[in-house]
C-alpha cells in the first residue's frame, strides 16, 4: 500500500506512487497506489548510464486511486508509460507492458489520466495498448471498500 506521496514533484508522472525510471524488468503487482500526485509511472530519458534499459516491465493487478487538484493543471497519470525522447519504451521488442490494473479518478472522461506513446484520456483507447490489456474502472463503493480494508483514509489529504 502506498499512499500520500509524489507531492514534491508533480509534473510529468514524476509524482508516482510507485515509479519505475531507466531500469528493465521490473515487475510492480498487487498494489493499492492512493492519494499520490501520480499513480504508477514508468519513465526513460536520454541517460547516458542507461542506454535502452526500459525493456521488460510488466504493470499488473494494481489499484490506482487519484484525485487531482483543480490548481494543479499538469497531466495527473494513473499510470503512465513516459519518455522524453527517441527510445525504446513503446517498441513491441521491448515488452513493456500492463495488464488487469484497476481505477478510480475524480474527473470523468475524458481527461488525461493514462500515458502510452503520448496522453490517453479513455480507458477504452489505452486498454487498445499494451499499457494496460484488460483495465477497469472501480465504482465508489469498490474503492471505498479497498481503502478500507488497506486503512487508507477514504478521502485525499489537503495539499
Amino acid at each position: 500500500v502506498v499512499w500520500e506521496n509524489g507531492w514534491g514533484s508533480r509534473a510529468w508522472g514524476w509524482g508516482a506512487g510507485i515509479l519505475i525510471s531507466s531500469s528493465a524488468n521490473v515487475e510492480v503487482r498487487n498494489n493499492l497506489v492512493a492519494w499520490n500526485a501520480d499513480g504508477i509511472s514508468v519513465l526513460t530519458q536520454n541517460r547516458s548510464d542507461a542506454p535502452g534499459a526500459i525493456v521488460g516491465n510488466y504493470v499488473h493487478d494494481n489499484t490506482m486511486v487519484l484525485a487531482p487538484t483543480a490548481a494543479d493543471t499538469s497531466d495527473k497519470f494513473l499510470l503512465g508509460f513516459l519518455q522524453d525522447w527517441a527510445g525504446v519504451l513503446f517498441d513491441p521488442g521491448s515488452n513493456n507492458r500492463g495488464a488487469s490494473n484497476k481505477y478510480w479518478h475524480t474527473m470523468t472522461e475524458p481527461t488525461g489520466r493514462f500515458g502510452w506513446n503520448g496522453t490517453k484520456s479513455r480507458l477504452t483507447d489505452f486498454n487498445a495498448t499494451p499499457g494496460d490489456e484488460g483495465g477497469t474502472y472501480l465504482t465508489l463503493a469498490q474503492r471505498d471498500a479497498l481503502l478500507s480494508a488497506a486503512g487508507v483514509p477514504l478521502n485525499q489529504l489537503p495539499h
